[in-house]
């Protein structure tokens, strides 16, 4: 017979962490087909890849990693 009392589950963290990377997949469809027809793709690309590395670097930095 199995405990009940010691199932395991997730962390409230890590839950929200989840939510999160669901929604930001979620909105990443629409908004890069707004984006492309705004401006050309190399140019949105490249405003990904710059944006992406800032955020990166910053993360890296308060984290004590840099």
């Amino acid at each position: 017979m199995r405990d009940t009392g010691s199932a395991h589950t997730f962390p409230p963290t890590l839950i929200w962490l989840l939510i999160g990377l669901t929604l930001g997949w979620g909105f990443n469809w629409p908004m890069m087909k707004l984006a492309v027809t705004e401006m050309a793709p190399m140019r949105f690309r490249t405003l990904c890849l710059v944006a992406g590395a800032a955020g990166l670097f910053a993360m890296a930095r308060t984290g004590g990693s840099a």
